[in-house]
């Protein structure tokens, strides 16, 4: 037994003392939460549009409040200034822009209310009609009941609308509006443990910390093998008992990789990315086993250190394409969906 701690001891000792391998594990941590905290990474995912008042119109003015008080994904900001709204949307600094006339009750009430309210937008712009719907859907919470029975009427389908019929009308009408559905956005996200819903959240840019980290760990396993493979035809094993041997073998891709794994933990600790402790601690201790247990069969496979070296350029760009690092392949190619499988964090990420 002490033998046994000795070697381990000593290959511990050994690990720590390759210089890339020490900066790697001190410097990840450091380098992930400066990401993480970059605007560009760290800023809630919104949009911004502008609104300008042409008049004092009641319905403009109380359409302009509801925009600029509303909550969620898209931003409303009122305008003093039209040519400062017009330059806005040139620089990009907004989405778009919107202009409500000084007659916006009366233009909303006839039958063709069509081009009531002027649009501001940058040429090739894919957001601007999903703000169009906001806008839209704001406008019928606070003027439909003035134009619903006067728009049925219009539309020719009801030869006359009796006073009971337009109370009833009127009814539905509040219900749907109060049910907080008249416009929902439903943010879906394709991920290995299948399609979510968010309803109306906003969602965050993040750097894909998670993703990386077990990659990082993955590799470091990989690397751990391919020294035992070098050490091996050095002839350092040559003296060892089949015990002592097969300890080493085990040993030379589990060190490293149960380093990455501390140096992950505390990476999504600091930077913010942890969830729940016994979750963050049996994902990790499942993928340092499957990395050590996928460390001994590319041992059998390749049998020579250049060979596993050679695998290491293959193994980690297979990983960023087949594993929901970035994208989730198997949105994209059903064949990806069986060889995502092939390899270790596709199964430590696929609990998150």
């Amino acid at each position: 037994m002490r033998k046994t701690l000795t070697w381990i001891w000593i290959l511990s000792k050994r690990t720590l003392k390759s210089p890339i391998l020490l900066i790697l594990l001190l410097t990840i941590p450091i380098i992930a939460l400066t990401v993480n905290k970059l605007p560009g990474f760290a800023s809630e995912l919104s949009y911004c549009a502008g609104i300008y008042l042409e008049g004092e119109d009641s319905l403009a003015k109380s359409l302009c409040a509801s925009l600029v008080n509303a909550d969620g994904i898209f931003k409303f900001v009122e305008y003093k200034d039209l040519d400062q709204m017009y330059e806005d949307v040139k620089t990009e600094k907004i989405n778009c822009g919107y202009i409500l006339p000084a007659n916006l009750t009366h233009r909303t009430g006839l039958a063709n209310c069509e081009g009531s309210i002027t649009v501001v937008k940058p040429p090739n712009t894919n957001i601007q009609p999903a703000i169009n719907e906001f806008v839209y859907a704001a406008l019928l919470k606070l003027q439909n009941l003035q134009i619903l029975p006067k728009f049925m009427q219009d539309t020719g389908y009801f030869d006359e609308l009796s006073t009971e019929q337009i109370d009833e009308l009127i009814s539905y009408y509040k219900t749907n509006i109060d049910s907080g559905l008249t416009f929902k956005i439903i943010f879906q996200t394709y991920g290995v443990t299948g399609l979510t819903e968010e309803n109306g959240a906003t969602k965050a840019v993040t750097f894909p910390l998670r993703g990386i980290l077990s990659v990082m760990v993955f590799l470091a396993g990989i690397m751990g093998a391919a020294l035992y493979l070098m050490d091996g035809e050095k002839g350092i094993f040559d003296t060892l008992d089949k015990k002592l041997f097969i300890l080493c073998r085990v040993v030379y891709t589990l060190i490293p990789t149960l380093l990455f794994g501390l140096s992950a933990i505390i990476t999504l600790l600091l930077s913010g990315s942890f969830t729940i402790v016994w979750i963050e601690i049996l994902s990790m201790l499942l993928l340092i086993v499957l990395v050590t247990l996928f460390g001994q069969l590319l041992i059998t496979l390749t049998r020579n250190s250049k060979i596993c070296i050679a695998c290491i350029p293959a193994l980690l760009v297979a990983c960023l394409i087949f594993c929901p690092v970035f994208l989730n392949a198997s949105s994209y190619v059903p064949a990806a969906k069986v060889i995502e499988k092939l390899f270790v964090p596709y199964y430590y990420l696929s609990m998150f």
